[in-house]
């Protein structure tokens, strides 16, 4: 054999180890820059829950829950807050999401994977005092005259299902609220955590509200879409939340949040991990005008 060939062959011998180092970082690459890796957290703005702050960053209960959660199980976040008809429909397009704050139906029950529990809170028919309207069914839509609603919220869905003809949907709830103080609308089908929410922060005086019916309960989860990809997704997520929720990290958080000075965290309490709004703070409305 030639010298000139033995040097190619020793030449790319010893090209090896730097081409199997240069396959390596490439592989390293792919997998850090994996979708897999990467979670985008999505979540509806609604005050005390998920909320930008100050420095234009995503914050809230629901928010830095659901953070550490999907931290503690591996992954890397990107928090987006969007309305909530658009949160959904991003869940679609970006496969590798989470939801923060989706209320758990028995039409979503086998859409998602549902990793742990965020608030509790009773969903319900309100009207104004002075117009003495009771109902005792969901059946009994007919005498609520025209029932104001969140636009595509599951709510609007239920009216829809059953078959209310006054349904009246609107893209926020601070307008829904302000038509039914202002006569426009009979009645809100709403919960009392939002409209205490929603009436403590856009400033407006909800004490002439009163509920009339309660629908059902509703819990809100942390969640994901239920499919095979997401499946591991959603194993890693719901151990992560379960040993979370069990920490005294959990109860720090939970103590930071419940020790706030502003009013909307006077009126929620926490109890299994879950958040509601106490018991004698129902009625609770903003005492400034509309």
């Amino acid at each position: 054999m030639s010298k000139r060939v033995i040097s190619k062959s020793l030449t790319r011998i010893q090209q090896l180890p730097f081409l199997a180092l240069l396959l390596c970082s490439f592989c390293s690459l792919s997998d850090e820059s994996s979708p897999s890796k990467k979670l985008k957290l999505l979540s509806n703005p609604v005050p005390f829950f998920s909320y930008t702050d100050k420095s234009g960053e995503m914050t809230g209960y629901s928010i830095d829950l659901s953070k550490n959660i999907i931290k503690n199980a591996g992954f890397d976040v990107e928090v987006e807050g969007l309305p909530w008809a658009r949160v959904l429909k991003r869940a679609e397009s970006v496969e590798y999401s989470v939801i923060s704050g989706i209320v758990r139906t028995p039409e979503r029950e086998n859409a998602y994977y549902w990793i742990t529990p965020i608030s509790s809170n009773p969903v319900a028919f309100y009207t104004l005092k002075e117009d003495h309207i009771f109902i005792e069914s969901i059946k009994e839509l007919d005498a609520l005259g025209n029932i104001g609603v969140l636009r595509n919220d599951y709510r609007h869905r239920i009216l829809t299902d059953e078959n209310a003809a006054n349904i009246m949907a609107f893209n926020n709830w601070p307008v829904a609220i302000h038509s039914l103080l202002k006569h426009r609308t009979k009645s809100l089908f709403f919960s009392d955590m939002g409209l205490v929410l929603t009436c403590l922060d856009a400033n407006i005086n909800c004490t002439s509200i009163e509920r009339i019916h309660t629908y059902r309960n509703a819990v809100s989860y942390i969640a994901v879409r239920k499919t095979e990809t997401l499946k591991p997704v959603y194993e890693a997520l719901k151990n992560a939340a379960e040993q979370f929720k069990q920490s005294n990290e959990f109860n720090a958080m939970v103590a930071s949040y419940l020790n706030q000075s502003d009013d909307t965290a006077k009126l929620m309490t926490v109890e299994n991990g879950i958040v509601s709004v106490k018991s004698n703070t129902t009625h609770h409305a903003s005492n400034e005008g509309q």
